[in-house]
């Protein structure tokens, strides 16, 4: 017996096509998920993502490629296992919580095949789990929208799926209750070992539920990383865009090792393919852009926003360009006024000028 023989991922997207007709709306995505993981299908509207989550799930067929579950293809232009045989979990965004069903009755809807003890051992477990004990016996509709939530997230794990889709499930609630709620839905995942695909189009989800994001454009997986490396490593011009806030600086490759912007000679350690003397766009985030009265280098304030603990000011350059920047509150500055400003960058990361 081979005892060093790896586990299979979970999930496994191997060059996924999946077409409406002659509309191809997911190209060629390849990407996996290992046990217990959170990733997340991250995008603007109409990228795909939900169409891609459809196909795990079974929904969707692929017209190319395959999608593997624990190491078995569960599609394939010659396969197609129905979702019902897949253990696959959904979370809707419309929660659809049976009505007429109390919340219990709803938890263990999914679990009818286990004896009535260990039914009800199953549906105590979820509901001291997601914090709701005391809403066993009540009806959907005398909940809030954040408990729904729960106690959908609760059905849905109650037959201790392989894999759990989630398809936009906070995109009804409202910003406060989401910022609770969506670290308290992580940390059940992660409690639960559960390997799970969140679609979302806000970054602020995927960043505060997954280990794994991947960012999709015109059905094309642009990037698929940690949080972390979207913002600050990003790989494509469409990511850098995309992912948090930012803006393209122009410079001038002087050598390997020194590029000239308007702010000055900037030194970077990150390899590059571009030519002496080419032109490039520098990515810079508004904490990249600092505040100092000692500097050379001057913006000209063209807006600002008071964001309590600083200001985000916009600034324009002398060559015209405009850049975000931060200063702390104490820096209270007026529209049309020239302040001292310098980068501080830990990743200098280079594009293609966008002509």
């Amino acid at each position: 017996m081979n005892m060093n023989k790896q586990t299979p991922p979970v999930l496994t997207l191997d060059s996924v096509d999946v077409s409406y007709g002659d509309h191809r709306v997911v190209k060629q995505v390849s990407l996996h998920l290992e046990n217990g993981q959170v990733g997340c299908l991250l995008g603007p509207s109409g990228c795909g993502k939900s169409t891609l989550l459809r196909a795990i799930a079974g929904f969707e067929s692929v017209t190319n490629g395959t999608i593997a579950l624990h190491g078995k293809t569960v599609s394939s232009q010659s396969k197609q296992v129905p979702p019902e045989l897949r253990n696959i979990g959904m979370v809707f965004q419309d929660i659809a919580l049976f009505p007429h069903l109390t919340v219990a009755e709803n938890i263990a809807f999914g679990i009818q095949s286990l004896g009535s003890e260990r039914r009800l051992e199953r549906v105590k477990e979820l509901l001291q789990l997601v914090g709701l004990e005391h809403t066993s016996d009540r009806y959907p509709s005398s909940l809030s929208g954040g408990q729904q939530q729960r106690i959908a997230l609760a059905r849905a794990l109650a037959p201790k799926p392989s894999l759990l889709l989630m398809d936009e499930p906070f995109s009804g609630l409202d910003a406060t209750l989401k910022e609770t709620l969506v670290p308290d839905i992580r940390r059940i995942l992660v409690k639960e070992n559960i390997t799970a695909i969140v679609v979302t189009h806000d970054q602020l989800e995927a960043f505060a539920i997954a280990d794994k994001v991947a960012v999709m454009n015109e059905g094309c997986l642009e990037q698929y990383s940690a949080p972390f490396e979207l913002y600050h490593l990003p790989e494509t011009r469409f990511v850098a865009d995309f992912i948090g806030q930012g803006d393209f600086l122009s410079a001038e490759i002087l050598n390997d090792q020194q590029i000239n912007t308007e702010l000055g000679i900037l030194d970077i350690t990150e390899s590059h393919n571009f030519p002496i003397n080419a032109k490039v766009d520098v990515l810079v985030r508004p904490d990249d852009v600092l505040h100092d009265d000692d500097s050379n280098f001057f913006g000209l304030i063209i807006s600002k926003q008071f964001r309590g603990t600083y200001f985000q000011y916009q600034v324009e350059l002398t060559n015209g360009q405009k850049l975000l920047c931060l200063a702390s509150s104490h820096h209270n500055h007026a529209l049309g006024e020239r302040i001292g400003i310098k980068l501080d960058l830990d990743h200098i990361i280079l594009f293609e000028p966008n002509n």
